[in-house]
């Protein structure tokens, strides 16, 4: 593959290089809607704004600045999906803590929790995002939870869990999936 057909100058160390083992940029709007895994090397692809939410969509880190992690061009070819924190300053991405406060909001709705309850949950959800001594202790503690809701509310709080959670907490809680 020429290098030239992108339309990007790769003699820029800034932008990684589809001829060399690397990363390419991600786009993703702030809910953590991938726009295009390759926004540097496939720039047609991107996106000002969301197409499914109407959102903004970034390519770094609004914490660090540091480039979002997208396709790997030596790897397999599926699209990636958005990492959960940032890999050059570790905080959460936006849609991270978009899903944790969407989680809160609906325990809290669905299970009447008073401020103290509301204040573990939130450092459960913060634990399972990420993988910490605290993850299976949070996974516990969200597993109990989860338990006394009914039906139609369970599923759609697993359904919004699934999107914050780390691959091993996830693993944790329903392992047989």
């Amino acid at each position: 593959m020429d290098h030239r057909s992108f339309g990007v100058d790769w003699g820029d160390e800034r932008y990684p290089n589809p001829t060399r083992q690397g990363y390419d940029v991600a786009q993703v709007c702030m809910n953590g809607h991938m726009m295009n895994s390759a926004s540097r090397g496939m720039p047609d692809g991107n996106k000002s704004f969301c197409d499914r939410c109407g959102e903004k969509t970034i390519t770094s880190c609004p914490s660090c600045n540091n480039c979002i992690s997208g396709l790997d061009w030596d790897g397999p070819s599926p699209e990636p999906e958005p990492a959960l924190h940032c890999e050059h300053c570790g905080k959460s991405y936006p849609w991270t803590e978009r899903k944790k406060a969407a989680a809160l909001e609906l325990f809290a709705e669905l299970l009447d929790l008073d401020n103290k309850q509301k204040e573990q949950l939130s450092q459960d959800l913060d634990a399972v995002a990420s993988d910490v001594p605290r993850t299976k202790v949070a996974a516990v503690r969200i597993d109990t939870l989860l338990a006394k809701v009914k039906d139609q509310g369970a599923d759609m709080l697993k359904g919004v869990l699934v999107e914050v959670m780390s691959e091993s907490a996830k693993k944790m809680m329903w392992p047989n999936q």
